[in-house]
């Protein structure tokens, strides 16, 4: 959650988000870990179902929907039709929450008690820019390698992830 919560707080600002967003995220990475304690494979669609299925007091149902959403697209190539299928005022802001959690997980990757990487994060517009140290990047070659396919799949949601060795 911390290093969610590092990367929200870098790019909140240019994109506009706030307490309640934040809590959107603080809230994903916490189920995260529930989804990966029932099982590690399919853990985002476990966590998914969980809060799409529950009656969580607490929560308003459009929260629910969005931390479903939030949660079932943290893996593979997010879902970008469920993400249409929300309200269309909590499109843009959903689809951002889902990139800064798809980065920490990535970030955390090997879920070592250890610091995260220093990272540099800037959002612009619809581009988020990503930069970490060269001599981590090598060290860590698996996640430089999602890292890149990250790329990708953040354009299904109008995300331009750019990344830099620094």
């Amino acid at each position: 959650e911390t290093c969610a919560l590092a990367l929200f707080d870098r790019a909140a600002s240019a994109w506009q988000l706030g307490q309640t967003e934040r809590d959107w995220l603080s809230w994903g990475a916490r189920i995260h870990e529930i989804g990966l304690a029932i099982a590690h494979s399919q853990y985002h669609k476990h966590g998914a179902y969980i809060v799409g299925h529950s009656d969580l007091a607490g929560f308003a149902r459009h929260e629910q929907q969005v931390l479903a959403v939030l949660l079932r697209c943290q893996r593979r190539k997010p879902d970008a039709t469920a993400v249409r299928a929300l309200p269309e005022r909590l499109r843009l802001p959903a689809s951002r929450i889902i990139a800064l959690l798809r980065l920490a997980v990535l970030l955390r990757r090997s879920r070592e008690p250890a610091a995260p990487p220093p990272v540099a994060l800037r959002a612009d517009g619809p581009s988020l820019q990503l930069a970490l140290s060269r001599a981590w990047l090598e060290a860590h070659p698996l996640t430089g390698a999602d890292l890149e396919q990250e790329r990708s799949y953040l354009k299904s949601l109008d995300i331009k992830l750019h990344i830099a060795a620094a």
